[in-house]
C-alpha cells in the first residue's frame, strides 16, 4: 500500500511518502505492518496481537509495546 501523508505543523504542510507491507497472521490471529519512508530512510516493523502493539524503533531496533485502547481493539 502507498501512502501519501501530508502534516500541518503551525501553518507549514509537510508531505512525505509511505510504503506500508499488511499481513494477517490467521494462527496465532496477528497482524504484521512494514512502514518505509523513503525520503527519510526509515524503516519500521510492527505487530498486533492480543490488543497489544508491538513497535520496533528504527533507531535502536529495540521492541516497544503498547497496549491498544478500547477503541482501537474493538
Amino acid at each position: 500500500m502507498n501512502l501519501k501523508m501530508t502534516q500541518n505543523q503551525n501553518g507549514k504542510k509537510n508531505t512525505m511518502n509511505m510504503t506500508s507491507n499488511v499481513s494477517l497472521i490467521l494462527e496465532p490471529l496477528a497482524m504484521k505492518m512494514e512502514m518505509e519512508v523513503p525520503a527519510q530512510n526509515i524503516k519500521m516493523n510492527s505487530f498486533i496481537k492480543d490488543n497489544v502493539m508491538y513497535i520496533q524503533n528504527p533507531a535502536d531496533n529495540q521492541w516497544y509495546k503498547q497496549a491498544l485502547s478500547d477503541e482501537m481493539s474493538s
